[in-house]
């Protein structure tokens, strides 16, 4: 069975010179991600930043919702976490986007938007 997995072109990655002079390229989160870690091994490198990491998960949650038909805002497990404020700002906010793009898939960036409120409370400490 084949997943889909959504590829953007690479971004250019910063280069410094090493201790002989040699102009390399730095980014290791960038080259762990593009050999292929999982992302469960990409979070025991030492290198790689909560935020990097925190970015995959939200990124796989998607992905995994989405190929189990579980896309509205409503299905994500942080749902109950939200306020009620919250709440219907993620689904005007949602709606709102996807007209602007002239997309139907309101739900799945709802979805999304769930996941970035989460990651916002927890740098944040709220709900813990």
């Amino acid at each position: 069975m084949r997943h889909s997995m959504q590829t953007a072109p690479p971004p250019m990655q910063p280069v410094g010179l090493d201790d002989h002079g040699v102009v390399r390229f730095r980014d290791r989160e960038q080259f762990a991600m593009l050999i292929g870690y999982s992302v469960s091994g990409f979070s025991e490198l030492s290198y790689v930043s909560d935020r990097s990491y925190r970015m995959a998960v939200q990124a796989a949650e998607v992905l995994t919702a989405n190929q189990e038909g579980n896309m509205k805002p409503q299905d994500h497990k942080h749902w109950p976490n939200l306020n009620e404020q919250e709440r219907e700002s993620v689904q005007d906010l949602a709606k709102n986007t996807a007209r602007t793009l002239g997309v139907t898939e309101a739900d799945s960036i709802g979805y999304a938007m769930v996941s970035v409120l989460a990651d916002s409370h927890e740098s944040r400490g709220i709900g813990q």
